[in-house]
């Protein structure tokens, strides 16, 4: 994987991440979430930089996040539909 490849990966992927805080902090707001969620906004260039890496050492790490952990969870591959269904208490 060339480096464009890579940047443009860590990008897409951190992009994906902050659109689901974002939604998320909107779904809190509008009180459909109505628990207490701690947001990653702003620390998802770490987790998606660090799953791309890892992608391309192949290597697979064990991670454990204790909060604030939907970007991490997002960016090693983690099914977004399952994160929503755990928000919204199902």
């Amino acid at each position: 994987m060339k480096n464009k490849q890579l940047i443009t990966k860590v990008l897409k992927t951190a992009a994906l991440c902050r659109h689901f805080e974002i939604e998320t902090y909107k779904n809190v707001e509008n009180k459909i979430i109505r628990f207490p969620v701690y947001l990653s906004a702003g620390q998802e260039l770490i987790s998606s930089t660090l799953s791309q890496i890892v992608k391309k050492l192949k290597v697979k790490p064990l991670i454990f996040a204790q909060h604030r952990c939907h970007s991490i969870y997002i960016s090693f591959g983690g099914r977004i539909e399952k994160l929503i269904d755990e928000l919204l208490g199902k």
